[in-house]
């Protein structure tokens, strides 16, 4: 409820560095990802559960406040349009972005919630390095949400192509974390995966302008993400039901994840391909 509008936010208020801009906006999370994780374990042992919540909660309510400060808007708000746009889905281009952004989101939540217990009673490296892997994921994560955008940028590429070969990337590196049985080799594979998906995270807000009129961007943008937000409650869930806890075996879960977001790369080349022609007529 709150990330979606202050990313649609910035969205609306960059048109020639916009993919910059959301880049820059969704990093925001990255930087928590890599925070939050370790000081609650600095800090859980030391001030209890309910005292670090309470940081937790005070922390939040800071930034929280500063952020409505400084995305109030500048001028006045035009009149409201209303809610939903359902032309939109008369256009193959946005149903198929809806369509992959929704598979992606499936198989993206699943490495974050899974990572850590895999670590520790999978390869048995104990509760400290689990969690260190997850702040590994979101410091990749960071840079995978402000460097491609400056590739998004480019006219040539932009941001449709960008990101279509991230959820590929993610996907594959998926896919191959069912094979990595080192230290070292699922550190590296952390950090990687923790970039493509910052990739996946930050540029569809910079996909849609160019697929809809200025005029319905926002209302389409609520449909969006509220059809891609059922794949976000449902994915670690299932990933959850395929997991075997009794011998340890997640290799289900792995390739649920790994194929689900590779389908939706496939599906996210149809508004890609349509850009890039209407950009060339």
């Amino acid at each position: 409820m709150t990330y979606v509008p202050a990313v649609a936010a910035v969205a609306n208020a960059f048109t020639n560095l916009r993919p910059i801009a959301l880049g820059i906006g969704a990093s925001g999370a990255a930087i928590g990802g890599v925070i939050l994780p370790i000081t609650f374990r600095s800090l859980v042992s030391r001030i209890g559960f309910d005292w670090l919540n309470r940081v937790f909660a005070l922390f939040t309510l800071v930034t929280s406040a500063s952020a409505v400060i400084l995305l109030w808007p500048k001028s006045p708000i035009p009149p409201r349009r209303g809610f939903l746009d359902l032309s939109a889905f008369k256009e193959p281009p946005y149903i198929f972005l809806c369509i992959g952004l929704f598979l992606v989101e499936l198989g993206y939540w699943i490495p974050p919630f899974t990572i850590p217990v895999y670590a520790e009673l999978k390869m048995r490296t104990g509760t400290e390095f689990a969690f260190d892997l997850l702040a590994m994921m979101n410091a990749g994560s960071f840079a995978g949400r402000i460097l491609p955008a400056f590739v998004a940028q480019s006219r040539r590429i932009g941001p449709a192509w960008t990101l279509v070969v991230g959820a590929f990337s993610l996907g594959t590196l998926i896919l191959c974390w069912i094979g990595i049985q080192s230290r070292t080799g699922i550190m590296v594979w952390g950090v990687l995966v923790g970039f493509m998906s910052g990739i996946t995270v930050s540029l569809p807000n910079a996909v849609l302008p160019r697929l809809s009129p200025a005029h319905v961007v926002g209302a389409r943008s609520g449909m969006m993400w509220c059809i891609v937000s059922f794949a976000a409650l449902i994915g670690a869930p299932i990933a959850g039901i395929l997991v075997n806890t009794e011998t340890n075996d997640y290799k289900r879960a792995q390739m649920f994840s790994g194929i689900s977001i590779c389908l939706g790369a496939c599906a996210l080349c149809v508004p890609a391909w349509h850009i890039g022609r209407k950009r060339n007529v």
